[in-house]
């Protein structure tokens, strides 16, 4: 009967030192899993904030490039304005001016609006 409570206080033991142990694996995966989340909310925040600039950036650009495209179809309408004007006046051959209108490339992406112009200006 000695014996037989020695073994089950052995076994006791042993489940305590298991169970200790499984309390410490279990506080230190708490704190990691912690510093994780926190990492987690500081990179999400920083994504955040990027995207942020990143959607004002793209505002920015969307007014650059209709204000490029106003002046640009204004200028182009000027010099064959004054391209008429010079011929009156003297020998002066015209060269053709593709003459773009805002509502032809409003519609296209920022790269083509800019292609386009550089197109018309060329």
């Amino acid at each position: 009967k000695e014996e037989e409570e020695q073994r089950i206080k052995a076994q006791k033991e042993e489940l305590k030192k298991a169970k200790d142990k499984l309390e410490n694996e279990k506080s230190q995966l708490a704190s990691e899993n912690e510093l994780l989340v926190q990492r987690l909310r500081k990179q999400q925040k920083a994504q955040e904030e990027l995207q942020e600039a990143v959607k004002k950036e793209k505002a920015k650009a969307g007014i650059a490039i209709a204000y490029l495209r106003r002046f640009l179809t204004e200028h182009l309408r000027d010099i064959d304005n004054w391209k008429e004007f010079l011929e009156r006046e003297r020998d002066f051959k015209r060269d053709p001016i593709s003459l773009l209108k805002q509502e032809d490339i409003a519609n296209l992406s920022q790269d083509d609006q800019a292609s386009a112009m550089c197109k018309a200006l060329t």
